[in-house]
């Protein structure tokens, strides 16, 4: 896949093609609508297809300062959608002179990007004071399809409802196409896991920018340079001890290397419970037994990334089942 990055001022030499347009945080099922049928339409003109995109996040220009937090990152957004099949991968500058264009004014940009047929959702906004729609790509005489709502049973899927239900400890995987992920670096914690509970964790120091799922106990996966192994994620403030402050952590099931300094992925697959304060180690040590049990049988036979968007085939069929190893020597993290 190519990447091209420019400003409207700039416009590289681009190949004619067929682009869907839009934000695409989270690459969502309602997304990957748009990507399909950008593809069909480039395969009956005979062009290459791909994206249309925008960065930084035109909330971050006109209301700097406030709170910002993203389902992907730009490198994640552009990771899925090539493995998704796309060709071309443009981001366009966003700035407050792109924004303040006439809708004119983008079609002519769509024109020197030789974008021959575009490809937006049926809300698709865009110019000064959203002026744009698609009826005035209808009017400007510009090829484009327009893709309806897609809906569940709760409505239409979208990047806002997707993060209100990871707020709310709902992981979305259904909406999103694959498990919600979090991809930082693996840092010291407090040591408790091992030495006091038997349940060794991995701590994650989480990549800015990213919104992290609601307090509490996890079935999901943990991506390293070794594969995929499966694991129970906490996300909370160890409310048993005092003084943790937030941790993202992971105890990998069967896993004995050591992963401090190294980048990993984090995958929620399914929520277990909800953060609880117990009455000291050895009860909270009961339940942590229980919520191993859990989350190996929601995991079995579970892919949190079938299209292949972080992780490759080989390292997806690494997800380490050996079922025999001894608990403690998890994670290495003593």
């Amino acid at each position: 896949m190519q990447i091209f990055r420019f400003s409207y001022t700039s416009i590289p030499c681009l190949p004619h093609s067929v682009l869907a347009a839009g934000f695409f945080d989270g690459f969502h099922q309602g997304h990957r609508a748009l990507l399909t049928e950008a593809k069909k339409q480039a395969e009956r003109l005979g062009l290459l297809w791909g994206v249309l995109t925008f960065d930084p996040d035109p909330w971050a220009v006109f209301r700097p300062g406030e709170p910002l937090e993203h389902i992907q990152s730009l490198e994640d957004r552009e990771r899925t959608a090539e493995a998704l099949g796309a060709n071309l991968f443009c981001i366009l500058d966003f700035t407050r002179a792109f924004a303040s264009l006439s809708p004119d004014g983008f079609h002519q940009v769509l024109k020197d990007m030789h974008v021959d047929y575009l490809v937006t959702g049926f809300d698709f906004r865009y110019g000064a004071r959203n002026a744009g729609s698609v009826q005035s790509l209808t009017k400007a005489g510009f090829a484009h399809s327009v893709v309806q709502a897609v809906t569940d049973l709760d409505g239409k899927i979208s990047s806002t409802r997707i993060e209100e239900a990871v707020r709310g400890g709902n992981v979305a995987a259904a909406m999103l196409g694959q498990d919600y992920s979090v991809p930082g670096l693996i840092v010291h914690g407090f040591g408790r896991g091992g030495k006091l509970l038997g349940f060794p964790t991995a701590n994650l120091q989480p990549d800015p920018g990213y919104l992290l799922p609601a307090r509490g106990v996890y079935a999901g996966f943990v991506q390293t340079d070794s594969g995929i192994h499966e694991a129970m994620i906490s996300v909370g403030v160890n409310p048993t001890f005092t003084g943790a402050g937030q941790t993202v952590e992971a105890f990998l099931f069967d896993f004995d290397s050591d992963l401090y300094g190294q980048r990993v992925r984090f995958y929620f697959s399914r929520r277990l419970r909800p953060e609880k304060r117990f009455d000291g180690p050895e009860a909270l040590k009961s339940q942590l037994v229980k919520d191993e049990a859990q989350s190996r049988q929601v995991l079995d036979g579970h892919d949190p990334d079938p299209d292949g968007v972080y992780a490759t085939a080989e390292s997806r069929q690494g997800v380490c089942r050996d079922r025999g190893r001894d608990k403690d020597m998890a994670c290495g993290i003593k």
